[in-house]
């Protein structure tokens, strides 16, 4: 990554790394120590770090929520009636899934309609089959088939 950063290759001797230096964690009294010759800069970093209470939790998803507006619940509701698939669980993961076909959209501009956009969201949110296609009889493949095909293409 620090290569990549500084726009060099990774065979590049002279490119920086992280590889010599001693970047561990140490001690307040080490610390200490080290800035004998500063005695406020330790003594104001001690007083920096002592007020700063940082709780993180782990694990789970992290997704903001943010409640749509009229326009936005109206599509989602559409969404959910018209996708025979319907996969995605909540508005966050909706939301943020429309507005990245539609950024997507706008950077490389494909030209979507909004109902393409619905196709393309409708797409991503068919459940994977865990099953192998080797394994799967003929009516199971048909239905398969049939699946990944919007009415309209019917």
């Amino acid at each position: 990554m620090s290569a990549v950063a500084a726009g060099r290759a990774l065979d590049d001797p002279d490119r920086p790394t992280l590889m010599n230096g001693d970047y561990s964690i140490r001690s307040s009294r080490e610390m200490e120590e080290i800035f004998v010759y500063a005695p406020k800069a330790y003594e104001n970093t001690q007083k920096i770090a002592d007020m700063i209470d940082l709780q993180i939790d782990y694990g789970g998803y992290k997704i903001p929520t943010f409640p749509l507006s009229e326009e936005e619940r109206a599509r989602y509701e559409l969404y959910k009636t018209q996708s025979t698939h319907y996969k995605i669980q909540n508005t966050e993961e909706w939301l943020l899934r429309t507005m990245c076909i539609e950024g997507l959209d706008f950077r490389y501009g494909f030209g979507l309609s909004p109902t393409e956009r619905d196709i393309v969201l409708q797409k991503m949110a068919i459940e994977k089959n865990e099953k192998k296609l080797s394994a799967m009889s003929v009516e199971d493949l048909y239905a398969l088939a049939e699946s990944y095909y919007s009415e309209e293409k019917k």
